[in-house]
């Protein structure tokens, strides 16, 4: 089985409801199963008397499966209904995940492993377009198509985004596309989602009780929060590749958010340019300010420099005479210094000039006497010896 075949058994086994759980349809299901195994599935399910989940081969992501699950019958409100078969979601292939999850990655990279592609998605968004034009009895529009994306890029920061149009900033971030219920399983990939309703009319988006395009009006349903950007160009081209007709062209609500978009950036730069000019208004009073207090603080500075310079030319001067006073009081007593040596001089002068007077000569002191000289003992040698 290629690809194609069992993407088309899958999608039209997912538009089905009651889907009953027979060996013929679980054989299309999981072509990677053998009908003994697919007897041992149904066998499981109506032993467990609950679902029973089991694996389906990816046909976008590699490395996830899809999990499908036979509930089994039961009686309600009198009537006996059979088994039936639920797609219920998708998760990564491990020790964890549902039965035959293995066998069904292998079987889709031996068969079409060329076409599956890693998972690299930031959000996942689905687009729900509502004929605004054909309105239910309770005067809602009534849904035409579902259409699943994934962006690489977070979606909270595209709406955050005012760079581009809104629907130009989607468009360029978008990365997979499908109406295809288990394919946009694969997508979604336990990942929370976004919702958008769009005109299936002209592609604008639906506001609460009108489209922003084509101004259909309808009544409020509660369920759309307001919305005002159009189909991205890659929907759009989608849509129509899978046979959908839109009877006002999308173009046209696109050229409509681009002029939207045109004016309110330009009253955005509007208003940036008026905020930045309050800022440097701002900043220029602030360095006034800033220059005044350094005027007034110059000042002050100046003052006490020149007091300080006063009290150091006072201290100066006071020091100088000082020192003048101490050089004359030197000067001073060196003179008189001088002059009274000049006279001791004088006087020592005059002094030797007069014959001095001969003083009597003392008398010598007496020599003192050396004492007598000792007789040695002449030593008389002992006879006895």
């Amino acid at each position: 089985m290629d690809k194609f075949a069992y993407q088309n058994a899958i999608a039209f086994f997912t538009t089905a409801r009651n889907l009953a759980a027979t060996p013929e349809i679980l054989g299309q299901l999981c072509p990677h199963l053998t009908a003994g195994e697919i007897k041992i599935i149904i066998r499981k399910a109506k032993l467990q008397k609950r679902g029973y989940y089991f694996a389906l081969p990816p046909l976008l992501i590699d490395g996830v499966v899809t999990a499908a699950s036979i509930d089994p019958a039961c009686t309600r409100k009198g009537a006996r209904h059979p088994a039936t078969i639920n797609f219920a979601f998708s998760q990564e292939v491990s020790i964890k995940s549902v039965a035959y999850s293995k066998r069904a990655l292998a079987f889709a990279r031996r068969h079409w492993g060329d076409s599956l592609v890693e998972d690299q998605a930031r959000s996942f968004v689905t687009f729900i377009l509502q004929d605004s034009t054909k309105l239910n009895k309770h005067g809602y529009p009534t849904t035409v198509a579902v259409v699943h994306i994934t962006t690489g890029r977070d979606w909270n920061a595209i709406n955050n985004d005012r760079s581009a149009p809104h629907s130009q900033l989607v468009n360029d971030s978008i990365l997979h596309v499908t109406r295809f219920k288990s394919i946009s399983a694969e997508m979604k990939k336990g990942r929370g989602g976004f919702t958008s309703w769009c005109c299936s009319n002209c592609g604008g988006g639906l506001s609460l009780t009108a489209c922003s395009a084509c101004c259909s009006p309808f009544k409020d349903d509660q369920y759309r929060c307001g919305w005002d950007t159009p189909l991205p160009a890659k929907v759009v081209e989608y849509l129509k590749q899978h046979g959908h007709r839109f009877a006002v062209d999308p173009a046209i609500a696109q050229k409509l958010e681009i002029a939207r978009w045109s004016r309110d950036h330009s009253r955005a730069l509007n208003e940036a340019t008026a905020e930045q000019i309050t800022e440097l208004k701002r900043q220029l009073e602030e360095a006034t300010k800033v220059a005044e207090s350094s005027a007034s603080q110059l000042r002050t500075a100046h003052a006490t420099i020149t007091e300080s310079l006063g009290e150091l030319l006072e201290a100066d001067n006071a020091a100088k005479q000082a020192a003048d006073q101490k050089r004359l009081t030197l000067a001073e007593k060196r003179k008189t210094g001088d002059l009274e040596l000049a006279r001791q001089r004088k006087e020592a002068g005059s002094a030797k000039s007069r014959k001095p007077t001969k003083l009597p000569k003392p008398p010598k002191p007496p020599k003192p006497q050396k004492p007598a000289k000792r007789r040695r003992k002449e030593h008389i040698p002992n006879p006895g010896h």
